[in-house]
């Protein structure tokens, strides 16, 4: 006795299934801002290039990398809880923040991220976050305040020089 099955749909299915992951996994390794992912027991699940770049690490298991090594102390449990209040930014969403970036060598990086939780119906599977390093934003800044101070003081010399040629004028000109 023989079965003979047609295996044509569930092939398609699991191609595009292969496709889609592939061209997600493209997406998250190609952004220019770090995203990562996370249990919620704090263990790595998903990280791209940009946040190997930014944080340091290799993100593998010789790394043992969790997600509260990545803030000072204490910093993740606030990011948690404002990513539960529901007043903040609505359940399980943490809109843009500033935080502090800590890298593998120690060094504290200003940054900014926008979370979420990941959930499964009502239960909470894992977070991910999206980092943005602000150290060239604000150096960019720093030399906008500059400029900005010194047409300040551009234009106060100037009206100063157009007050001393008008006393100069009057005196000369009685």
């Amino acid at each position: 006795m023989e079965s003979v099955r047609d295996m044509t749909r569930e092939k398609t299915l699991e191609q595009m299934l292969r496709s889609v992951r592939e061209f997600m996994d493209k997406v998250i390794q190609s952004s220019p801002s770090a995203i990562v992912a996370a249990s919620l027991k704090g263990r790595i699940l998903l990280v791209n290039e940009a946040a190997r770049d930014l944080f340091g690490y290799a993100f593998d298991e010789n790394d043992k990398v969790r997600i509260t090594d990545l803030y000072p102390p204490g910093e993740a449990a606030n990011i948690m809880a404002k990513l539960r209040d529901e007043d903040y930014g609505g359940r399980g969403k943490l809109p843009v923040t500033k935080v502090a970036i800590t890298t593998k060598s120690g060094q504290t990086i200003p940054g900014e991220m926008t979370g979420a939780i990941i959930y499964e119906g009502d239960r909470e599977m894992a977070t991910m976050g999206i980092f943005n390093d602000l150290r060239k934003k604000l150096e960019v800044e720093e030399q906008l305040k500059e400029a900005q101070a010194l047409v300040v003081q551009s234009e106060k010399m100037a009206s100063l020089g157009r007050l001393a040629a008008g006393v100069a004028h009057e005196i000369n000109n009685p």
